[in-house]
């Protein structure tokens, strides 16, 4: 469910028995895992490796798969990404994508960034071999 991804791809996953983001992210933590995971569906690692950056930042408590996306196209790649930042930081990064991705006002407050990088914190960096 994530904005921006090719349908084509989950499907490629679900004929591999991956059905959500939570499965796709346990199966494609490291490095290798992801490289046999591409080669068997005929995904782009390139694009194998965004929908793992995605599904990760959703593990976060409260960060849906268009949020997800707001963050990703933001520069926040990652849950260690945004456990490192600081709200005020953050916000301003993630308003400034927001309206640049034509909404008119920002529907969040820096007070529901502040809350994500709380629930980031709690969760352990699990992507190895990042690229």
């Amino acid at each position: 469910d994530f904005p921006g991804i090719d349908p084509a791809i989950p499907q490629k996953l679900a004929e591999r028995g991956i059905k959500n983001s939570k499965h796709l992210f346990e199966s494609a933590l490291s490095r290798k895992q992801r490289a046999e995971l591409a080669e068997e569906s005929g995904i782009n690692p390139k694009d194998l490796l965004e929908l793992v950056r995605l599904s990760d930042l959703s593990r976060v408590y409260g960060v849906g798969p268009v949020f997800a996306r707001l963050l990703y196209d933001a520069g926040i790649e990652s849950v260690e990404t945004i456990a490192r930042d600081e709200s005020s930081q953050l916000f301003d990064k993630l308003a400034e994508a927001y309206l640049a991705a034509g909404n008119d006002r920002v529907d969040f407050k820096e007070r529901d960034i502040a809350f994500c990088i709380q629930m980031a914190r709690r969760l352990p960096v699990a992507i190895v071999n990042r690229l």
